[in-house]
């Protein structure tokens, strides 16, 4: 760990120290110049970044222990990616994951919205008379309304599902992958619970598939950039 933190120490010394050659328009000085790449350039910041907690916990907070600091070193494969022959399609990649941020964004709000309503909606629909999803927070048994003092029952006990507000919250945990009411609800909202386990895991996988989508237009059009290239290049007859 130490002999790759040393090598990719000195890397990062040397590209800084001829970052000025690179970014001549940028600011005046040679040291302008290299700050400017030090806070700007991507890669720069990743290696800044990893390199940072070898030596602030062997020099700078020898005495404290920082657990917490020793998964940030896993960006260094970022900068292999920088080294690698990939490097230019991932940065294409980016740049048109981007451009199209704004879409995906507003696509999966939409749905992920919209089914979290009609979920919640459902959820009210079902249970709002539900004797078993009842709670009474100022009783010893907050699940037991026989638990009450005699008076305190009808102010202090409330239906969880009482509105669809209420039930936003325990949808919203159920899209999580959590069911903790399962055992309490009726068996129309068991349906509605299973519903929201699936289209849980279709929401995870939206965001997927819009990224998959974005990458094969953007490889497609490497590919025929790369063939009109090549049919430049190629002499006429």
């Amino acid at each position: 760990e130490v002999f790759a933190t040393m090598l990719f120490t000195v890397e990062y010394l040397l590209r800084v120290w001829s970052a000025p050659e690179e970014n001549s328009n940028f600011a005046r000085s040679d040291f302008g110049r290299r700050l400017v790449y030090v806070l700007t350039d991507p890669y720069a910041l990743v290696d800044l970044v990893s390199l940072l907690p070898f030596y602030l916990e062997r020099f700078a907070f020898r005495s404290l222990h920082l657990p917490l600091l020793g998964w940030i070193r896993i960006l260094r494969i970022f900068h292999l990616l920088a080294l690698s022959s990939l490097a230019d399609t991932l940065g294409g990649f980016l740049m048109a994951i981007r451009s199209n941020l704004g879409t995906m964004m507003v696509v999966s709000t939409y749905l992920g919205m919209a089914t979290w309503m009609s979920c919640a909606t459902l959820y009210y629909y079902f249970e709002r008379d539900n004797p078993l999803m009842l709670i009474c927070p100022a009783c010893a048994d907050v699940d037991d309304p026989d638990s009450c003092e005699p008076g305190f029952q009808a102010s202090s006990c409330y239906n969880r599902m009482d509105s669809i507000p209420s039930a936003m919250y325990f949808c919203l945990v159920n899209l999580f992958g959590e069911f903790p009411l399962s055992e309490r609800h009726r068996s129309a909202s068991r349906c509605v619970c299973v519903f929201v386990a699936l289209v849980g895991q279709v929401l995870m996988g939206l965001p997927c598939g819009i990224l998959g989508g974005i990458f094969r237009d953007h490889a497609q059009a490497t590919l025929q950039k790369e063939e009109q290239a090549e049919e430049m290049k190629t002499p006429q007859t």
